[in-house]
Order: structure tokens, then sequence, then C-alpha cells
């Protein structure tokens, strides 16, 4: 069974597609997901005949991308050539095909914060893997596992070999770790990277001070995870301090040349987002490298629910939202 049941994977019908098929197929093969559809939208319907070519063309181009030659590899998806507004269309299909997990890219000459990823944080019921085509390669990682490995805009598709994963001790955090560490075990790997970001701005550091405060956080972290389902790979926390979290995020990302950021999300709405800030959203905009949101399923948490929801209080702004 894999880590994730069914992945749809939104093509955009140009070259910048090969790289997210590649993802796709490394998945499959690594056994992080069971079942992998492939989705296209077109804005018009048009004519049945060029209905019917854009289904051709998008087959052609998983065909080669998604080579079969092992015969105990994946067999190739399938795919949909879909028509009408984009993000409504995604969001019907993933309600239809029962997806708990969609893989989008995105191209470094497009604007607008990367607005597919961002709304599909915010309205899809399920979690969300961003590959951004502009990444760097992780320098100093192990070498690629085969031939078959491949870079494309930067980013190597392939399983990831280092894993970091921001935590606020929360259960969304809880969740998105026993996700990652699933991810690991799948991909052969021994340990996960654990972040947590704090800052308190009231204070005066002094170096007693600071190694009472990093004995709670360890303290802390044990108790946390004492109840998460590791999969049998090592946990190696790190405890950094920060006023911006999203920003510490991605220089630790940098520092230890991780291949993958996993976070835990509410999947809050735009408007609650506003409101309380949202971590996860400026890290999925701003990182170099894959981004999973691992988000429960279900509708996105409301304007109201997030402003009276006591654990966002508690958290405050390090909740990732």
């Amino acid at each position: 069974m894999g880590v994730f049941e069914n992945l749809l994977v939104g093509l955009a019908g140009s070259e910048a597609d090969d790289e997210l098929i590649r993802h796709a197929r490394h998945a499959a093969e690594a056994a992080l997901v069971e079942n992998v559809r492939f989705a296209h939208v077109r804005p018009n319907e048009g004519s049945p005949d060029e209905a019917a070519a854009c289904q051709a063309a998008l087959e052609m181009r998983i065909a080669t991308a998604w080579p079969t030659r092992q015969s105990s590899g994946p067999s190739q998806p399938a795919c949909r050539a879909l028509a009408g507004p984009l993000i409504d269309r995604l969001l019907e299909h993933i309600v239809e095909e029962r997806i708990d997990l969609v893989l989008v890219g995105h191209r470094k000459e497009r604007s607008g914060r990367r607005s597919l990823a961002r709304r599909l944080a915010m309205t899809a019921p399920c979690s969300l893997w961003m590959v951004p085509e502009a990444g760097p390669s992780p320098q100093g990682g192990p070498e690629p596992n085969s031939s078959e490995d491949h870079e494309v805009g930067g980013v190597r598709a392939a399983p990831p070999r280092r894993i970091l994963v921001p935590i606020d001790f929360s259960d969304h955090s809880a969740q998105a770790l026993s996700v990652a560490t699933a991810l690991a075990a799948r991909c052969g790997l021994s340990e996960c990277r654990a972040l947590h970001v704090s800052f308190d701005p009231s204070r005066v550091s002094f170096e007693e001070y600071e190694a009472v405060r990093r004995g709670e956080e360890r303290a802390t972290f044990d108790r946390f995870m004492e109840s998460i389902d590791c999969h049998g790979v090592r946990v190696e926390p790190s405890f950094e301090e920060g006023p911006h979290v999203a920003d510490t995020i991605l220089r630790v990302s940098e520092e230890q040349r991780s291949d993958l950021i996993v976070l835990g999300t509410r999947g809050r709405t735009q408007s609650s987002a506003i409101l309380l800030g949202s971590e996860a959203e400026q890290t999925l905009v701003r990182t170099r490298i894959p981004c999973l949101l691992v988000k429960k399923s279900g509708p996105p948490m409301s304007f109201l629910e997030a402003l009276f929801d006591q654990q966002t209080y508690r958290q405050g702004r390090l909740q990732f939202s």
C-alpha cells in the first residue's frame, strides 16, 4: 500500500510536463503512491476533433516520458483531457476520482506567485505536491540511482534523499512528520530531519537561558514524538530561532541540502490565511525545491473556524496554515 492512494498530476500541455511525469513515475516505482492519473485542462471545449487531438497529444507525451521497458515496473496511467475553468475542473476531477494527492509544477517564466499551487493548497480537499522548475539540484547528495534519472529545469526527477519537516508540535505537523517518514522509508532512507522555529522578541538572550530553552524544546519534541508512527525512520531534530518562520525554513533547507520540504497545513481559505498569516504559503511560493503540503481530507478551514480555533491561538503565527 502506498503512502498516498490516488495521485493526480496536473499537466500544462508543454515540455515542462515531462519533469512532472518523471516525478510521478518515480513515486509509483517507489510505492509512494498506488494509482497515478494525469489531467490537462483546456480553457474551451472546442470541436470533437480538437478534443481528440488534445487527448492524443497528451497520451503521446506520457508514453515518451513514462517508459515501460521493465515488465515489473508500473504501467502507464490513465490520462484525461478536460475543458473548462482550470481550478473548477481540477477540483471536480479531484472529487470524482477520490484524489488524495495532487502534483503540479511551476515554470520560472510564469508570474502570479505560483497561483495554481496556492489556489489548490487553499481549496483542494487533499494534499499538494509542488515542483518548481527553477530549483537547484542538491549539492553533495547521492548519485542518481540509475541512468534513467533525469534533471530538468534544475530539479532532478528522482525519489527524495534529504527530507526536511518543519514542525510546530501541532497535530497537523505530526501528520506531516508521519507522512514524511513513510516516504523516507519507501525511499530506503534511515533518517528524516525535523525543524522547529521559535521567536521570543520579549527576552534578552544570554547563554544560560539559551541552554534552558533548548532543553525545554528537546523535552517538548520528545513528548511530541511519542505518539507518531515514524515507520522505523530516525527523526533528527534541529531548533532554530528567527522572526520569520518561512525565511528560516528556506535557509535551513538550503544549508541541509534538502530535496523535499514536507509541511502540515490546515488548508485555510484565502480570507483566513490573510488574517492569520501562512508560513506554509510563504514557503510554497518561495522555495526552490519541491514542497509537499500534507492536508487531511475534507473542506478547507473557513474564516470563522480559523478565527475561533483555540489551537490557532495557542500556536500563534508558528502554526503552519
